[in-house]
């Protein structure tokens, strides 16, 4: 259990669920554990819990952390870019449309699972800031302070998220 001078005892602990989803969500067909980053960003939590400021939102702290974490592992793995990657080590299910349309997906699962790896094909900035807004659902400001983005940047840069987001599912034949 995390004991600190600067968090009440079990504050970092009742964020895991929400960092590990984040986490999960941006490395999601990637290859790599979530579980093995999300504890990355509680131990740098931990070790660098002398720059936490009181009064500040330990939430957008975190998701800071976290956002740079997975970064860095990305960059770790500068020799594949994250489509080239997701390219060779695809599960072997090619989405091809139905002949009236992928339109016809009815399958829930099915479009989530489509939906997760058109979203981890996205380049940054685009995917964190989409998925700390439409998965993570944080407001612009605290999407600004973890970024360090201005909130104008943040809308335009969702804006242009979900037009490729977009563009990319009808390329597959799914109407958003």
């Amino acid at each position: 259990m995390l004991v600190d001078d600067h968090f009440p005892p079990g504050e970092l602990e009742t964020w895991y669920p929400k960092i590990y989803r984040m986490v999960a969500a941006m490395t999601y067909g990637s290859g790599m554990d979530a579980e093995d980053l999300t504890q990355d960003v509680f131990l740098k939590a931990w070790n660098r819990s002398e720059t936490f400021h009181h009064g500040s939102n330990t939430g957008t702290w975190l998701y800071s952390i976290a956002r740079n974490t997975v970064m860095d592992a990305y960059r770790k793995r500068k020799v594949r870019s994250i489509l080239s990657y997701f390219r060779q080590h695809d599960d072997g299910e090619t989405v091809e449309p139905a002949d009236s349309g992928a339109a016809n997906v009815t399958d829930n699962h099915e479009l989530r699972e489509i939906l997760r790896k058109t979203i981890t094909r996205l380049e940054e900035p685009y995917r964190s800031i989409l998925i700390l807004r439409e998965v993570e659902e944080l407001s612009y400001a605290d999407i600004s302070e973890i970024t360090g983005t201005p909130e104008g940047t943040l809308k335009s840069r969702l804006f242009y998220a979900k037009r490729i987001l977009r563009d990319q599912l009808t390329t597959l034949g799914i109407t958003p």
